[in-house]
């Protein structure tokens, strides 16, 4: 998937303007108008899928969705999290706070799961104040 983030209309179709080919789905951080559209249409064929945030999906216009049928592409909500992946899964994190819960020492669980005794800092202050 691709992401097109953009802070207002001019900069976001001067983004999809050097839209590759070669991406099926697309992400776009701004409601799609007939102009993007037209736009992402004219620049690429491959789009099967468009993305934009949830509060934006349900403002989209009738015209802009027929639009989009008669081109083929899927309109549906997303959601993309900016910022640096997480290097440990969702799987990992409740490990560690199973561990912990066990009785677990921060170092004991550190050795056991090959994470940094800071990370696992981390995550137990992030659950107790989530």
């Amino acid at each position: 998937m691709k992401v097109v983030r953009a802070s207002n209309k001019e900069e976001l179709l001067e983004k999809i303007e050097r839209l590759e080919e070669g991406h099926d789905e697309l992400y776009i951080s701004l409601r799609p108008t007939q102009e993007i559209v037209e736009r992402i249409v004219e620049q690429t064929d491959a789009i099967e899928k468009i993305k934009c945030p949830k509060s934006l999906y349900f403002q989209v216009g009738k015209k802009v969705n027929d639009k989009l049928q008669k081109h083929g592409i899927e309109l549906e909500p997303g959601e993309y999290s900016p910022g640096r992946p997480r290097k440990y899964s969702e799987e990992e994190i409740e490990r560690i706070l199973e561990l912990r819960e066990k009785g677990c020492s921060v170092q004991d669980i550190s050795e056991d799961m090959d994470v940094p005794v800071r990370t696992i800092y981390y995550y137990l202050n992030k659950g107790i104040n989530d």
